[in-house]
């Protein structure tokens, strides 16, 4: 194109080429297709570099080693090295500084990881706008959870798993996919979509952003069996729902609904720590104990032997095995009662501010996440500890920012653009006079330059609305693709399995009950089993380490099928014969062997194959239909080119 008959910054020409509108320059460089880029300070790379850093670090399961303890150094360098400069109120400094020294006295006395990530996950999001914050996160924790569960799903590294009863179906596998747990998996996964769910526009698509989800919410419960997972999970997606239809169907101020969800942190706070230790031993307690998995034994019994400390607990001295699974007994028992009434007291503000916000999307989004966290929380460890899977810190740490900024001219301009950006109206105006507050020393100058940096959840969204439009462009073809790959996927994967039928394992990754037979193999035993195709040895340490052997009926698909049929075929007539005495007698003996067999170290697991059956075919039936609409994809932009 010539110089002259080029489009300037800021204005393109209209349809009937008579008038010039003007534009954003990211208008225009996305309809020129150059580049997304946006402007950042040296202090805002600092906050993107430490925030991609930890989404790696945890999204991709590390949990201990030498490149774990560096990532964690690196991290709390970067959160201070963007607050030290300068550029902060002398009240956010004091804020800064409180919360410093709170971590550094509890990680002296307890050697408490957590603090190292709860508190530069707070005071690490000044300035940042959490759209832009959770939009990036969705890049870097979807590529992390992404080859976490195709690298697992495919074998290509260890599978992490535990096995044990579900559901009646007696012992089955519960895949962690890359995770220290298959608990583990659903809250990442329930993160992830935490962070998605802020490139929803809200309205319409907000539909089938959650039947999407709620797909593969499925499929991920199916191969983790984790039902606290799966409640964090609905518990988000319901109060987001509910939150836009009452936002959308204008019925009043919600009064009563706003009361409730600022009730509703102090409520769990009070059933997580309050009911274990006054209704034990009664059958309140015994109920809940047995329904939240000893969950409240092991709060009762820490609160009792432990007691509470300032500045947490030490835990040198504790089992391996007891292990605090909920949020505020963690907190409260290893971080000590002092940061444990500042999390949950700025937690609670929180709440109350994000109620007092004017309704918008982003408002039901934010209450979505802290009330299914809070939630979340009374099952699960992952508020406070080092899983950094908790986002709704960020919007605490947001809040703390706000409080405790000026009044000033300078805090006014502030203040109005956070609001406007999530829907709030400010009644104060810059002009009012207001005397300012000083600021502390400014901000070193080169730590302020602006530099162009690639837009990366612009890029995102882009590539990701393409792909949509043209999978919708192709209408009938697309679908038809999408069910034509998933059918071919599981007649292949149905054709090509074969699973064997003895399972070796470690006794610690299995739920049993009792100590009798646990197996004991040397390493030519442990070879020698994995020569045999008709056996898999899960994991194998040394000769010391208990092992157990769990039976299912293995082969081909064809078999496992067969093999069920025909139990459940052995089971009918025993029911019709059962009052004849050769059945009686037939039935003692099978009885006598099982109990010889769990002796010897040997568990009957009768679904155990036929659910991994089911696992396959949907991961294959998956694989085909998402393989499918990638061709559908790629045609259409054959076709646009062409």
């Amino acid at each position: 194109m010539p110089m002259d008959m080029r489009i300037p910054i800021g204005q393109v020409q209209s349809r009937q080429h008579t008038e010039n509108v003007p534009v954003s320059r990211r208008q225009y460089v996305r309809r020129r297709g150059y580049p997304m880029t946006r402007k950042l300070t040296v202090q805002e790379l600092l906050f993107y570099v430490y925030f991609a850093l930890m989404l790696v670090l945890k999204g991709t399961g590390f949990t201990d080693g030498p490149v774990y303890r560096a990532a964690i150094l690196a991290s709390v360098v970067l959160v201070y090295l963007r607050i030290a400069p300068g550029g902060y109120d002398r009240r956010q400094y004091m804020m800064v500084i409180a919360l410093t020294a709170l971590m550094c006295i509890v990680y002296w006395r307890t050697r408490n990881e957590s603090v190292l990530f709860v508190i530069p996950a707070l005071l690490c999001v000044e300035g940042i706008p959490m759209r832009d914050l959770f939009r990036f996160g969705g890049i870097f924790w979807g590529l992390s959870f992404v080859f976490q569960a195709v690298t697992q799903l495919l074998n290509l590294r260890t599978r992490d798993f535990v096995i044990h009863h579900k559901f009646g179906l007696g012992y089955a596998f519960r895949w962690a996919l890359g995770y220290s747990h298959p608990n583990v998996l659903m809250v990442a996964y329930t993160a992830l979509i935490m962070y998605l769910f802020w490139y929803c526009r809200g309205g319409r698509h907000l539909r089938r952003w959650i039947l999407t989800s709620f797909f593969f919410a499925l499929f991920f419960f199916l191969y983790s069996f984790s039902i606290t997972g799966i409640l964090y999970y609905s518990s988000f997606i319901l109060i987001l729902g509910a939150a836009e239809i009452h936002r959308r169907s204008g019925l009043g101020s919600g009064a009563v609904l706003r009361a409730a969800a600022e009730l509703l942190l102090p409520l769990c706070v009070l059933f997580s720590l309050v009911v274990p230790v006054v209704t034990y031993p009664g059958k309140i307690y015994q109920v809940l104990n047995k329904l939240m998995t000893t969950r409240p034994l092991l709060t009762h019994y820490f609160l009792t032997h432990y007691g509470l400390n300032l500045f947490g607990l030490r835990t040198d001295g504790i089992g391996r095995n007891l292990t605090l699974d909920c949020s505020y007994a963690n907190l409260l028992i290893y971080s000590g009662s002092v940061l444990f009434a500042v999390l949950i007291g700025a937690y609670c503000v929180t709440i109350v501010r994000t109620c007092r916000m004017m309704p918008s999307y982003e408002r039901s989004l934010r209450l979505a996440i802290l009330l299914s966290t809070a939630v979340g929380m009374t099952s699960e460890p992952f508020g406070f500890n080092t899983a950094y899977k908790n986002t709704a810190l960020f919007l605490v740490g947001e809040m703390l920012y706000e409080v405790t900024r000026g009044r000033g001219e300078h805090a006014v301009q502030a203040e109005g653009a956070v609001h406007q950006e999530a829907g709030i109206s400010v009644a104060r105006s810059a002009s009012e006079n207001i005397t300012p507050r000083k600021k502390s020393s400014g901000s070193i100058s080169w730590l302020s330059r602006q530099h162009n940096v690639p837009d990366l959840p612009a890029a995102a969204e882009k590539a990701a609305g393409r792909s949509a439009r043209l999978f919708k462009r192709a209408g009938r073809l697309g679908l038809a693709l999408g069910a034509v790959g998933a059918a071919v996927g599981i007649l292949l994967a149905a054709s090509l399995m074969r699973l064997p039928s003895h399972w070796y394992a470690f006794r610690s990754s299995i739920d049993i009950e009792g100590e009798e037979g646990p197996l004991f193999l040397t390493a030519q035993q442990a070879q020698s089993l994995r020569e045999n195709t008709d056996v898999r040895v899960m994991e194998y340490k040394d000769e010391e380490t208990p092992m157990q052997e769990l039976i299912s009926p293995g082969g081909t698909f064809a078999d496992i099928m067969k093999a069920n049929e025909v139990s459940g075929q052995d089971k009918t007539v025993n029911g019709q014969e059962s009052g004849t005495a050769a059945e009686e007698d037939n039935a003692r003996l099978k009885e006598k062997s099982a109990e010889e067999e769990a002796s010897a170290g040997v568990l009957q697991a009768p679904n155990l194959n036929r659910i991994e059956c089911l696992r396959i075919l949907c991961s294959a039936g998956l694989a085909g239909a998402l393989a499918g609409s990638a061709i559908t994809v790629l045609v259409g932009k054959l076709r646009k080119l062409q």
